[in-house]
């Protein structure tokens, strides 16, 4: 009898253990997993060129159970990525302009980021500025270029302003330089380049952030008149009046020097310089025009260092038309275009005799020796690379185009006018 009551017991107690251990397991609830969205943290630019690599950083980018997809305006593409980083090329389907990109793991998505694409070939940049000079290099997407900021068709006000790339396109900013109206302007690359008023010049090692002005023309008893920059190193740049007056600077604006070829050679001031240069042969070469008698006399000077120990070396009557472009390209090529009859003409021998390359042409610009650029009376552009031999139609512009200026860096061609501007990335 005892044993069966303890026996009961025994049970009774097991019972009731096993019960209240079962009550106590299901009052225990496991959290939930949160939801882990990807995100993104940071693009390596907000500003990318065709077949360039955009970088995505973040978090959360991959799950073992679900795949990872590249949402680029609203165009899905798998993508291998690692947790915390995601590698792009970017393409031509992708779109252009602002652009968005989304990163979505399984059915999970991250917050949208913005960024511009812009793809090769000529692209069409919208500008309100009459642009005189813009320049663009390979190490930059800026473009740094002098403006006539002047409301009044009657009036010019020379300002440098740079283009800086922004999620929609480029944004410009009108850099403070001293001395006010600017003339001219010319990099040498995307920091290192020189501004110029009508009597002085501005150096500069650091995009404009800072300058160091030099030289004065009016300082010197010369003509303060169509003052340009003909040349420009790390460290040295020359200006030059209409006149064939020099300025240069050799410590970069510290300090400057003047010299006159006029007053060299024993010549009126009654003259205009068209083009001076340094050429192969080691020489600097100055060209233009006596106006002191009629007929015109040109001259072709030529010095050892581009500012003083000039020497004429030809000197023949009205060769030259007044009004329009000159180039020397070397020695034996020299390149002319008049606004009157439209002629592309070369000379190979000092400009003593002219063939005429090609017809109907209103400007030419040149990126080497046999790589020249012209804008026809058509509105269209074309590009010669054997010297004229055979040209290829490379752009046409709108109607009535006003186009002022070419750069050239090796992969990128930069066309610049009165409220228009293109750029090639090639």
């Amino acid at each position: 009898m005892k044993k069966e009551i303890l026996l009961l017991l025994f049970t009774s107690l097991t019972l009731t253990f096993s019960c209240s251990k079962n009550s106590s397991e299901e009052e225990i609830v496991p959290p939930t997993p949160a939801v882990i969205n990807p995100e993104i943290m940071s693009l390596s630019s907000n500003f990318i060129i065709e077949e360039q690599t955009l970088i995505v950083k973040g978090q959360n980018f991959k799950s073992d159970n679900d795949k990872t997809t590249l949402i680029i305006n609203n165009k899905n593409y798998e993508v291998t990525p690692t947790n915390t980083e995601i590698l792009v090329k970017i393409t031509s389907e992708m779109g252009k302009g602002k652009s968005s990109i989304i990163i979505q793991v399984g059915n999970k998505k991250s917050a949208s980021e913005s960024f511009f694409i812009m793809h090769k070939g000529w692209q069409e940049i919208n500008t309100e500025l009459d642009i005189q000079k813009a320049f663009i290099f390979d190490d930059t997407n800026e473009i740094t270029l002098l403006a006539d900021t002047e409301t009044s068709s009657n009036s010019y006000y020379g300002s440098i302003i740079r283009l800086s790339t922004s999620l929609d396109g480029y944004e410009p900013t009108t850099l403070s330089i001293p001395g006010g109206n600017k003339n001219d302007l010319k990099m040498f690359n995307s920091k290192v380049g020189a501004t110029v008023t009508s009597s002085t010049g501005y150096f500069t090692s650091d995009g404009f952030e800072n300058s160091n002005s030099f030289g004065n023309f009016l300082d010197n008893d010369a003509y303060a008149i169509d003052t340009k920059i003909i040349s420009i190193n790390e460290n040295s740049c020359v200006i030059v009046n209409c006149c064939a007056d020099y300025i240069y600077t050799n410590d970069k604006g510290t300090t400057s020097n003047y010299s006159s070829l006029w007053k060299e050679l024993s010549m009126d001031n009654d003259i205009r310089l068209w083009s001076s240069k340094k050429l192969s042969d080691g020489y600097f070469y100055g060209a233009g025009i006596s106006l002191e008698q009629s007929p015109y006399t040109n001259f072709i000077a030529k010095s050892n260092n581009g500012i003083s120990n000039w020497e004429i070396i030809d000197n023949k009557t009205n060769p030259y038309s007044i009004g329009g472009q000159h180039k020397m390209l070397d020695v034996n090529l020299f390149l002319q275009v008049f606004y009157t009859n439209k002629e592309l003409k070369k000379s190979t021998d000092l400009a003593k005799t002219w063939t005429i390359i090609k017809n109907n042409v209103e400007k030419v610009f040149i990126k080497n020796k046999t790589n020249w650029f012209i804008i026809g009376d058509d509105n269209k552009v074309y590009s010669t690379i054997n010297s004229g031999n055979t040209w290829d139609l490379e752009l046409e512009l709108p109607a009535d185009s006003k186009i002022k200026h070419m750069s050239f860096s090796e992969n990128k061609i930069l066309l610049s006018g009165e409220k228009i501007l293109y750029i090639k990335h090639q």
